[in-house]
């Protein structure tokens, strides 16, 4: 279930928070972030969708309340659900109001909670195992250029990258690339 769209003066309920929002406009409507459950490898995903999914919607969750509520009310079950309780309880005062910190704040703790540990020997591995097999080239570059962000390798050696590629694609791409004229020295 997703949460409720906030409409003029609507509020909005999840389990240990409940807040009120005033709106101007209509929320547009985009597909809605998957809710998060505290699968380490699906939290880039998970946030990367809520930003987007804020940033559109920037005008009704244009506070910092709005923008961590909207997020937490999509953590649910698993170790997502504890995190969320731990976390609020954190927040909230002896008098039982929640005083929210900025959303940069509240992503960073949630991205230090949830960090995959092992996601650059991951990347790296999967990496050194990438073949192009079937995939077009389009989607064998786009799948390349992700695991070289999980890995954290910033393009600094082109040389070092290219072999990487090479090694990855299908001889036969690979014959047609180096057989052009000018021979590419970057990706």
């Amino acid at each position: 279930m997703t949460p409720p769209a906030p409409t003029s003066s609507t509020n909005i309920t999840f389990t240990n928070i409940s807040m009120t929002s005033t709106i101007n406009d209509k929320e547009i409507r985009i597909h809605m972030p998957e809710p998060f459950s505290g699968n380490r490898t699906k939290l880039r995903k998970f946030l990367q969708d809520c930003k987007i999914y804020l940033t559109i919607n920037k005008e009704q969750y244009n506070s910092k309340e709005c923008q961590c509520g909207f997020t937490l009310a999509l953590l649910r079950g698993g170790d997502a659900a504890s995190w969320k309780e731990q976390y609020v309880n954190s927040i909230t005062n002896a008098t039982g109001d929640i005083n929210f910190e900025t959303y940069a704040v509240f992503e960073a703790k949630l991205r230090e909670s949830f960090k995959e540990v092992e996601q650059i020997q991951n990347a790296m591995q999967k990496l050194h195992e990438l073949h192009q097999e079937k995939k077009t080239a389009e989607d064998h570059n786009i799948e390349f250029r992700l695991l070289l962000d999980q890995a954290g390798i910033v393009v600094a050696s082109q040389t070092v990258l290219i072999d990487l590629y090479q090694w990855s694609i299908n001889t036969s791409l690979c014959t047609k690339i180096l057989s052009v004229e000018t021979i590419p020295d970057t990706l």
